[in-house]
């Protein structure tokens, strides 16, 4: 079938027209640009975060590896305000709401528990307050007053913290003032009963040594966990926080040392002490006089220099991590000497191993199913498989597109067969004298054919 000259320019325009079409609705159903955020919040807040916007109907995703998730860049500022107004971020801690409603028939002894725990929690609420500190428990030990008893129990008070890696680099100062925090708030309580641990079980004060926070072990296991920490949370966002091990050793020097020096004060001018001269006297010249001998004094300078104590003299950091296509093996050792401040000539060492992971399985507890475990379950299951949805793609776009795949192609095949029409109507008519020229040689056709019948005949 042969096109006239508009016909085939027509039909070059509807297939443009239709492969744009497809295009256009593939690039905007099919991209969408998506952005990592709550990368430094635990599995148990990300499971409320996710749980409050699957109920909102706000698409999100699954990274393909590192912590948190992905939220559309249209859908950002709605995902915040439905995240506050759900009160996924305030606090679960309970204070002084135990009396808010008011129980008549509670006895003495039930309002001094209420009063004990609404006073751990208005402290576990002053606690997370503090910069560095993101989780805080408290225990108050109040013992009940005796009539009979003529010694009196101390009150004592132990705390738990969960610091942050700013946290750690700033243990002492956090730990005085929880310290002093706690012993001003509960009546008749001292600092020396107050016992603080972190969230590994360390002790970072005891009963006795509340202020004594010096000493080369501390001050080492100390340096060790904000060096392992530095890591943990630089490669969190590309790696999952399980899945990375880091280890770190420091070798710390408390030694003090002193240094005296003395010498001149070359900066200032030498004072004369003792000066010998001769004069002469001729009959006719004036006097004369001739410096025989002199003897100077410089200014003496001491100087005194006292080295502090506590600097690292060497150090080495291992580093265990899943293979991927984030960093080379040069690449991530070049970024781990410069977060650390890896000295080679100091005499420090880095060790980068990478492995390749296997298949996680997720257990779950059928016999006490609750919501929140199986959220939780949900996303540290996802955060450790291998394959995830890709970032450019939604499911609410897939699941779209392959409901209504069939409309989409009915509709790109009538839009199809519209051109096919519109070409056809734009043909050129046949002029006057082709129509006479297959008039003429119809007729002579049809006179062949009788000729040839009455042959035959």
């Amino acid at each position: 079938m042969e096109f006239s000259k508009n016909g085939k320019i027509l039909l070059a325009v509807g297939f443009v027209f239709i492969f744009s079409l497809a295009a256009y609705l593939s690039f905007v159903f099919l991209n969408k640009d998506y952005t990592r955020v709550f990368t430094d919040q635990s599995s148990e807040q990300l499971a409320k975060i996710v749980d409050s916007l699957e109920q909102a109907g706000i698409a999100f995703e699954y990274p393909e590896s590192g912590s948190g998730i992905l939220v559309e860049n249209s859908s950002l500022s709605q995902a915040r305000i439905q995240l506050s107004k759900d009160a996924v971020f305030s606090s679960d801690i309970v204070g002084l709401e135990f009396f808010s409603e008011s129980q008549h028939a509670m006895s003495d002894f039930y309002q001094v528990v209420n009063y004990q725990r609404a006073l751990q929690g208005e402290l576990e609420r002053s606690l997370i307050l503090i910069e560095g500190v993101n989780t805080a428990r408290v225990h108050l030990a109040i013992p009940r007053e005796k009539s009979f008893s003529i010694k009196k129990a101390d009150i004592k008070a132990a705390v738990t913290l969960e610091l942050t890696p700013a946290g750690r680099a700033n243990e002492g100062e956090i730990v005085s003032s929880v310290i002093k925090l706690v012993a001003s708030a509960v009546p008749e309580l001292t600092e020396e009963k107050v016992s603080v641990l972190d969230s590994q079980g360390r002790a970072l004060t005891g009963v006795g040594d509340a202020m004594s926070m010096a000493g080369g072990t501390r001050q080492k296991n100390t340096i060790e966990s904000t060096i392992e920490s530095k890591i943990k949370s630089l490669l969190a966002p590309f790696y999952g926080s399980e899945d990375v091990g880091v280890s770190a050793w420091v070798e710390v020097n408390n030694d003090k040392v002193s240094e005296r020096a003395e010498g001149l004060d070359a900066s200032k001018e030498p004072a004369v002490l003792k000066r010998t001269t001769e004069t002469t006297q001729a009959s006719k010249s004036k006097a004369k006089s001739t410096v025989l001998n002199e003897e100077f004094s410089y200014q003496t300078l001491t100087r005194e220099v006292e080295y502090e104590s506590g600097y690292i003299s060497r150090m080495t950091v291992s580093v265990l991590l899943p293979k991927g296509d984030h960093f080379s093996e040069a690449e991530l050792i070049e970024l781990i000497q410069a977060a650390v401040g890896i000295d080679e000539n100091r005499g420090d060492k880095l060790t980068v191993l990478q492995y390749t992971p296997e298949p996680q399985t997720v257990t779950t507890d059928l016999t006490q199913p609750t919501a929140m475990s199986e959220q939780t379950a949900k996303v540290e299951q996802l955060q450790k498989q291998d394959v995830v949805a890709p970032l450019s793609s939604g499911n609410d776009a897939i699941d779209w597109l392959s409901s209504n795949a069939l409309y989409l192609v009915f509709g790109l095949l009538t839009l199809l067969a519209f051109a096919f029409v519109a070409f056809f109507s734009f043909r050129q008519r046949a002029t006057e004298q082709e129509v006479k020229q297959i008039t003429t040689d119809l007729k002579t056709w049809i006179e062949e054919r009788k000729v040839e019948q009455n042959l035959n005949l």
